[in-house]
């Protein structure tokens, strides 16, 4: 009998053991951290932006059941810098910032990306080109195309790059590339004929028709009456809105607990939800590194990418806000 008690408490000792695992385990990774850290860019506003910010941490540091403190970096290279170095656990990018960061160090992975009011979560650049002037990129040589800025992601660098890939070298003089500066003088450029074409973007949303008409309701509001007349006779690739991210070595639970956490967010915590994705409102999807593949290779391909200091123009914009705006960077609004 004696015997057998033993056996039953061995068991149910072994039982118990087993069973406090998972609880263990879990402690193991918070007891870690101490602190779950959370970067993001603050426009040289830290004070403002961590206030801004604070309804995400407190609701984020009771899914995690620990500490949250927010991170606000003054440009995306340093809060590149700062999740390369361990700093912080989770960083919300652009999606150049991003492919920053995984060329530099291969230490961060996507989670989610911020959907746009409109229902899109990434986007296309476009050539947009009267219909009297042709089809295609070629058919344009000789003529003036009106950029937003040399350094704008979506307005140039990513066309220049893809076309690059094709035998198009948009700086050979085959083409008169106008850099206006800004998307308004762009658009107004195009608008008086003074420009024959203009880089802009689309939300991938958008219908695409076989006739490549523009058919974006915020492009067509920008264009007036020049919409009508006007086609896309390129597109890129879908590029996805810029991620919220986390180093590889996070825990998976931890992880499994901040997806669930954002795929919820909009709903269960609205102003939480603002507080990390003002611009946004339509919540978050999942995403992939692989989804940002384009995007890393012309990052890998031009060393001035990875020496981000505030992602080559994507915060750029402001007043691209209504429509050919860069929803590759932090800088978009919600969709008119």
């Amino acid at each position: 009998m004696k015997s057998k008690t033993n056996l039953k408490t061995i068991g149910a000792m072994a039982a118990l053991f087993i069973a406090l695992q998972p609880l263990s385990a879990q402690a193991d990774w918070r007891d870690k951290l101490g602190t779950f850290r959370v970067g993001i860019v603050d426009g040289g506003r830290p004070i403002l932006e961590a206030r801004r910010a604070k309804p995400f941490a407190e609701a984020l540091s009771k899914a995690l059941s620990m500490p949250v403190e927010i991170f606000t970096a003054s440009d995306h290279k340093t809060l590149i810098d700062a999740q390369i170095e361990n700093r912080v656990e989770y960083a919300v990018y652009s999606a150049t910032a991003f492919s920053a960061a995984w060329v530099l160090c291969k230490c961060v992975e996507p989670l989610a990306v911020p959907i746009a009011q409109d229902g899109s979560k990434s986007f296309r650049s476009v050539l947009i080109a009267r219909k009297s002037e042709g089809s295609s990129i070629l058919s344009l040589q000789g003529k003036t195309i009106a950029v937003p800025g040399a350094d704008s992601f979506s307005g140039y660098i990513l066309p220049k790059y893809l076309m690059g890939l094709k035998n198009i070298d948009l700086e050979s003089g085959a083409w008169e590339v106008r850099d206006l500066q800004n998307a308004d003088a762009a658009i107004e450029t195009y608008k008086k004929k003074d420009a024959q074409a203009l880089f802009g973007w689309e939300p991938t949303k958008s219908q695409v028709n076989s006739d490549q008409a523009v058919t974006n309701r915020a492009t067509l509001s920008l264009l007036g009456k020049a919409a009508s007349n006007s086609r896309i006779i390129w597109r890129s690739p879908e590029i996805p809105n810029g991620p919220h991210t986390v180093r590889n070595g996070l825990n998976s639970e931890a992880r499994a607990i901040l997806w669930d956490f954002l795929d919820q967010l909009l709903v269960s915590d609205i102003n939480a939800y603002d507080a990390i994705a003002p611009k946004w409102g339509g919540g978050f999807a999942p995403v992939a590194r692989q989804d940002y593949q384009t995007v890393i290779d012309l990052v890998e391909g031009n060393s001035q990418l990875t020496e981000v200091s505030a992602t080559p123009s994507v915060e750029e914009p402001k007043k691209l806000e209504r429509g050919l705006e860069e929803i590759a960077g932090d800088g978009q609004k919600k969709s008119p």
